[in-house]
């Protein structure tokens, strides 16, 4: 129980510190904080709904109601997209990179292990993508939001291949995990795609 609660806190504090560090530049803190809270809430809230309803779709709750309502908070605040949809990805990694290690030292489950150890590599990634994708010559817009759909593609691409052998893992609900991680993954990368040629 207090490494639930440990865990949690931590999460929600990365959460909280790396979408404004992402953010700060851009815009002031009540507009970046509303949002982080709300889209909060909307994790919260998409966790209760699919427990409630679909308790092995929970994964899916937390994803879909994030997404919902950082897009509501998004056009409230008048924020960019791409850029404010890429703090959301960031800010979640260190939170399931947690999320994942509680739940191998609580059940000393591989695909626990294995996820963590998956999501710390996506970081490393992240920075090294943050910091170098203006300089590859076929993204010629150069537009902030690469990495965030590189990441979120890959993420659920890797998803997609690891619901195939591990059906007892923490977050994966069978073949139509794999179905739904591979559209996921599609559409990050068809959306990467467009936003390359977008100038």
């Amino acid at each position: 129980m207090i490494i639930s609660i440990i865990s949690f806190s931590l999460g929600i504090f990365f959460f909280l510190f790396l979408f404004w560090q992402k953010l700060k530049e851009d815009y002031n803190p009540e507009r970046i904080f509303s949002t982080a809270f709300f889209s909060l809430l909307g994790i919260f809230i998409g966790a209760l709904m699919a427990n409630k309803f679909f308790p092995n779709f929970w994964f899916w709750g937390v994803f879909v109601f994030f997404l919902a309502f950082l897009s509501i908070f998004i056009k409230k605040h008048k924020l960019r997209f791409f850029e404010t949809l890429e703090a959301g990805v960031l800010a979640t990694l260190p939170w399931l990179s947690i999320l994942f290690l509680t739940d191998a030292i609580k059940t000393f489950r591989q695909s626990s292990l294995i996820g963590f150890l998956l999501f710390l590599i996506l970081i490393g990634v992240f920075v090294l993508l943050d910091s170098k994708y203006k300089g590859f010559s076929w993204y010629k817009s150069g537009r902030v939001g690469f990495t965030g759909l590189t990441i979120l593609g890959l993420s659920f691409l890797v998803r997609a291949v690891l619901s195939i052998f591990f059906t007892d893992a923490l977050s994966l609900a069978g073949s139509m995990d794999t179905i739904l991680s591979a559209i996921v993954s599609f559409v990050s990368f068809l959306l990467l795609f467009n936003l390359s040629r977008k100038i």
